[in-house]
């Protein structure tokens, strides 16, 4: 049975006409994002206002999807 991760690829490479290499990479993305936030956080954002950085992370999210809705509907 397939699973969404394989629609996900699919979907990519098919129908987006992404290379399948750049699909491949999107985990080693992740991972250096997984090292590196924490430092980032530590480095400047330690004694910000909770709230405005989670609002504005929400905001960030929203904008990254938005693009990504953008490719799927194909008005890019």
């Amino acid at each position: 049975m397939p699973q969404f991760l394989d629609f996900d690829y699919f979907f990519a490479v098919d129908v987006l006409k992404v290379s399948p290499a750049t699909v491949s990479l999107q985990p080693l993305y992740i991972g250096w994002l997984v090292i590196l936030i924490p430092f980032i956080y530590q480095g400047f954002f330690m004694h910000r206002n909770y709230v405005l950085m989670f609002a504005l992370s929400q905001l960030v999210c929203v904008a990254a999807e938005s693009l990504n809705l953008l490719l799927a509907t194909r008005y890019n």
